[in-house]
């Protein structure tokens, strides 16, 4: 089930807030009260094939301390190596078992952990078990909601990959908010099939 988000449904929201996006437009809403379900919120597909849902940000409740999110990483996939210079960043697992690599430590963390990454901290996490992990990632500071909407397309939507000068764009774009130890596609390996 799809939430909706000011009274339109998320996908139409969505073409309109992923042209906001690239043209550098986007506007916060009147903060709000949302209360959602498991299943609602603004569903997303990374471009390399990770479902993910935006569930507070800016755009979607008028937050303006805070974005919240959650991403599926698949059994034997990660969320590569990456830092966030703009803001520190919770990443709790709410399902599956994950291997934790934030700043010097490696640690196993089961559904119900966390882990804490002061802002610009190395951090990865990996699903080291046999089904989906699901992680919720919080940050104090809006932004980093921008880069995901940039490299992501609606649920449901084919995730074609990008090419490699079109995620160097992106990358630079939003440089502020993430950093990836990989350059360009090397960071993610996808599932979905390259454009040529």
């Amino acid at each position: 089930m799809q939430g909706t988000v000011h009274g339109c449904s998320s996908l139409m929201r969505l073409a309109t807030v992923l042209s906001l996006c690239w043209l550098g437009q986007v506007q916060a809403a009147e903060p709000r009260v949302v209360i959602l379900q498991a299943d609602e919120g603004e569903h997303l597909t990374r471009r390399w094939g990770y479902p993910l849902t935006i569930k507070v940000d800016p755009l979607t409740a008028g937050a303006t301390q805070f974005s919240i999110g959650t991403e599926d990483i698949a059994p034997g996939k990660a969320i590569p190596v990456h830092r966030h210079m703009h803001a520190e960043e919770v990443v709790i697992v709410q399902s599956g078992t994950v291997l934790a690599r934030v700043g010097e430590q490696a640690v196993k963390v089961e559904a119900g952990g966390m882990a804490f990454a002061p802002a610009n901290t190395w951090m990865s996490f990996e699903n080291i078990g046999s089904t989906p992990a699901r992680v919720i990632w919080v940050f104090p500071k809006p932004g980093f909601e921008e880069y995901v909407r940039a490299t992501s397309v609606p649920a449901g939507q084919p995730a074609v990959p990008f090419t490699a000068a079109e995620l160097s764009v992106i990358r630079e774009r939003y440089k502020d908010h993430i950093d990836l130890a990989q350059p360009t596609t090397a960071a993610y390996q996808t599932e979905v099939t390259p454009k040529e």
